[in-house]
This record gives C-alpha cells, structure tokens and sequence, in this order.
C-alpha cells in the first residue's frame, strides 16, 4: 500500500472511530441523571443550561442550603436506581428530546428531558 493511501485510510478510520465515541443527547441525559443523584455538581454544571443551573440554585436555596453543590443535589433529586433511555429525538435546530425511564425504588416513570446543544456540548435544559 502505497504513502498517500495509508494517509488516507488512517484519516478515514480516526473519523469514523472518533463519532463513535462523541457523546449524544441521550448519552448525556442518562449520565446527567445518575450524576444529579450522586452529586456529581461539575457534570451536572458542565451539561446543564444557565436557566437549569438557576433553577436548580433556586431549589437548592429554598431547602436551606447556601449554594449548589452535592448535598442539595442528592437532596432536590430523586435518586435513581435505573435509567434506561427510551427513545431520542434530536431536531435540526441543536436540541432534543430525550425521553427516559426511571427507576426509584422499584417504581417506574417515564420522563421528557429537554437538551439544546451549545458550543458542541449538549446540556440539558429545565425551563418551568
């Protein structure tokens, strides 16, 4: 196999390897969801919207606590034993729909998460 060719293939497989490995919109709402119920605040942070991280502030405030942080995450959020994504649809204008099943405590729920995809990281989006 010729210089140019092994140039050419190995552009092609480092292209097709690496969109397997990015981080869709239902990746992001399953891990998002455990994150919130470990407390993991730098996940929850990095792939939530600023209206979701306000809200979620807001909530932690009115429980008492003085910020957003572990504590009042595993305490606003349920703590989920299973989430299994249901379906995905993702829309030309950078967002989507993800709708999941969760399992708390042996009872399951279906759930809509809305995601909006800004600067290529798709973060989730509570607006109420």
């Amino acid at each position: 196999m010729g210089k140019l060719t092994k140039v050419i293939v190995s552009g092609i497989s480092i292209f097709i390897f690496a969109g397997c490995f990015s981080e869709g919109p239902g990746d992001i709402a399953k891990k998002w969801i455990e994150s919130a119920a470990e407390g993991d605040v730098e996940y929850i942070k990095k792939h939530s919207t600023a209206s979701t991280i306000n809200l979620l502030t807001l909530t932690c405030k009115m429980k008492n606590f003085k910020q957003l942080d572990s504590e009042c995450l595993k305490v606003i959020l349920p703590k989920v034993d299973s989430v299994k994504i249901i379906n995905v649809d993702e829309k030309e204008d950078a967002t989507a729909t993800v709708v999941v099943e969760e399992g708390v405590n042996g009872t399951y729920s279906k759930e809509s998460i809305e995601l909006t995809k800004l600067n290529d990281i798709w973060k989730v989006n509570i607006h109420k």
